[in-house]
């Protein structure tokens, strides 16, 4: 095998039937058009088509031309034959062979994969402290909010005690001045 080819992904009729947005049926029939065109697909050990990036970009461009051209299959087959040429494989891979290339793509995607998560526990760790300072902050200031308003209370209850006492001293020198009054204008007329 070419050192190329051990690097290139492979996916299966069901992904790239997928991929495509067609039936596996359609799939079945466009591959049939190409190999027609003598087109070489990877095959595994039951036979079975294994497809790499370039057969997807050859696949997706040969649905263009059927479905958005309206060019027949085999018509479609010269043309994207004449464009991408055919693939000199001589040799098949085995589904172990495409499985454990899967896997070490997975792999890599885990290994990233866990670098995300770290760093989602991570910004959640960072996201809960944040809250718990949040929530603090607001308790401080509801508890502040709750002395001032008290103290505003309580000062304002002074205030109308002193408007109070101040009231009352006034009065009972209004009423000391009358009787006074009172006790000089009935002692004016006694006399």
């Amino acid at each position: 095998m070419s050192e190329d080819i051990k690097r290139e992904q492979a996916y299966w009729s069901t992904d790239v039937a997928k991929n495509l947005n067609v039936g596996e049926s359609t799939l079945r029939k466009y591959c049939l058009a190409l190999e027609n065109e003598n087109y070489q697909f990877i095959r595994g050990s039951n036979n079975s088509r294994a497809f790499t990036d370039k057969d997807i970009i050859v696949l997706r461009r040969f649905k263009h031309l059927v479905h958005q051209e309206r060019i027949t299959l085999k018509e479609a087959a010269t043309i994207v034959i004449n464009e991408f040429g055919t693939t000199d494989r001589t040799t098949g891979v085995t589904e172990e062979q495409i499985d454990k290339r899967i896997y070490e793509n997975d792999y890599i995607t885990r290994e990233q994969g866990n670098e995300i998560l770290e760093r989602l526990e991570k910004q959640e760790q960072f996201n809960k402290s944040l809250l718990e300072q949040l929530e603090k902050q607001q308790k401080y200031i509801e508890e502040s909010i709750i002395k001032r308003d008290q103290q505003l209370l309580e000062s304002i209850r002074e205030v109308q005690e002193t408007k109070k006492l101040i009231a009352a001293a006034a009065e009972t020198v209004e009423k000391e001045n009358e009787q006074k009054n009172n006790k000089k204008w009935w002692q004016k007329i006694f006399k």
